[in-house]
């Protein structure tokens, strides 16, 4: 289900759409995709329980960023940044309180000639319709 919140996140964005276009993809992409392009990773859903039952879900995910260049990169990671932290709210249907990104890492693949940027976010997500 968070997936579905970022990727609307990411997609509805005007300034991540005008350098990506639908280059956005869940867990995988095709090596032959173009670039600047970005890739979202759900690392984990752990359920928080009280004694009442339920109490929300806590997530983490990434989101990568791949660039022909360490600025190009640089900037839309900074996009995806201003895109997803701090949303709140209702996202199709899924009841988000506010995403924290808690890190950041860059690499440099050689062989593909390729930037990368990745985003680790964090989120409690408080109900799912």
């Amino acid at each position: 289900m968070i997936g579905k919140v970022i990727h609307k996140l990411l997609s509805e964005d005007t300034a991540i759409n005008t350098v990506v276009g639908t280059k956005i993809f869940p867990l995988v992409m095709s090596y032959e995709t173009t670039r600047p392009s970005l890739l979202y990773v759900v690392d984990s859903v752990t359920p928080q329980y009280t004694k009442d039952g339920w109490a929300g879900d806590m997530c983490s995910f990434k989101v990568t960023s791949y660039a022909d260049s360490y600025k190009e990169a640089i900037e839309l990671a900074f996009a995806v940044r201003i895109a997803l932290e701090f949303a709140t709210g209702d996202i199709e249907g899924v009841g988000v309180e506010k995403i924290y990104m808690r890190g950041r890492e860059e690499y440099y693949q050689f062989d593909a000639d390729v930037y990368i940027i990745r985003l680790n976010f964090e989120v409690k997500i408080n109900k799912y319709e």
